[in-house]
């Protein structure tokens, strides 16, 4: 691995822990969340995830990384999946994406990559 891959990977590390750090103090203190955002990330085409335990309630898009193509997600009352799982993402009844939960996870948010489609903040996971 070069120099400039190790740096863009510990970027995005930086980036992704700085957003989790930042989204968890505004919950805590009662803030609201960001305004709108979207993102796209190109990619393949998207395998159907394995059904997720996520439980009770509705896990929702905290936050668009545009430059980094990551969303945090809230999953303030569901069941948190494990780093790697793919879930989908809707907007109302209607399919927008697809993301996998990756590190780190700090609950009730995880960092997930976008694997396919635009995310908003708000947008629910399941």
């Amino acid at each position: 691995m070069n120099m400039r891959t190790i740096r863009q990977i510990r970027s995005s590390a930086v980036a992704r822990a700085a957003v989790v750090g930042c989204i968890t103090a505004a919950l805590v203190a009662g803030c609201s969340t960001p305004p709108a955002q979207t993102a796209t990330k190109p990619g393949g085409p998207y395998i159907e995830p394995a059904p997720a335990e996520l439980g009770a309630g509705t896990a929702r898009i905290a936050s668009v990384n545009t430059e980094h193509g990551f969303v945090v997600v809230d999953f303030a009352s569901r069941t948190m999946p494990e780093a790697g799982t793919l879930v989908n993402v809707y907007r109302g009844d209607k399919r927008v994406g697809g993301i996998r939960i990756t590190e780190p996870v700090h609950a009730p948010l995880a960092t997930a990559d976008i694997v396919e489609g635009e995310m908003r903040v708000g947008d629910e996971v399941r």
